[in-house]
């Protein structure tokens, strides 16, 4: 008798260790499955992103102690003017929307490069156009430094001549690489 349960509890202690080792097995297979993804969009996202940047151009003012990326299809002729520098403000300019003021901005706060800017966003639709603003405001020594995107798709009567009055200003005409651009931004002094 005693035989038979020594038997039993060594079939039992083997079918236990066995559970353990297969289920153990397959949470290590899952951790690593799942992980795996994520590891490799990591590295592609950064790789990505240095070789997206790798041909850009520097735009360094030294005399307000600034500088950006932007890429070589980007407007050249504009880079000097797409940080515009109000002195003496003390703060972002009050955004009274678009249209006489009937479309209000959603606005946030980010930080970029250990900068703080106030974003402001504003998405409507007027008698002329559908029209999308971003513009971003840093305060550095009482001085706003704000850039900005406008992006309209005119369906009105002056359609043509709405739209260049808007976007002939922007660096580029689209809304990721301007953010991207954005994201570059620092101040050298």
């Amino acid at each position: 008798m005693k035989n038979k349960k020594k038997g039993f509890i060594v079939l039992m202690l083997l079918a236990i260790i066995a559970l353990l080792v297969i289920g153990g097995s397959v949470y290590i297979y899952q951790t690593k499955k799942v992980e795996a993804p994520a590891a490799v969009d990591a590295g592609t996202k950064q790789t990505n992103t240095q070789t997206d940047t790798v041909n850009w151009k520097t735009y360094r003012n030294e005399k307000d102690g600034f500088e950006f990326e932007y890429p070589p299809e980007a407007k050249e002729n504009l880079s000097s003017t797409f940080v515009k520098i109000t002195p003496n403000t003390g703060n972002c300019p009050t955004f009274k929307g678009f249209d006489q003021g009937k479309y209000t901005p959603e606005l946030s706060h980010v930080k970029i490069n250990s900068i703080d800017f106030q974003k402001a966003k504003l998405v409507g639709t007027s008698a002329n156009a559908a029209f999308h603003i971003t513009n971003y405001c840093a305060i550095k020594a009482g001085a706003s430094y704000e850039m900005e995107f406008i992006s309209v798709d005119a369906g009105g009567p002056n359609a043509t001549g709405y739209t260049d009055a808007y976007t002939s200003k922007n660096l580029i005409n689209d809304l990721s690489i301007f953010e991207r651009i954005v994201s570059t931004f620092k101040f050298t002094k």
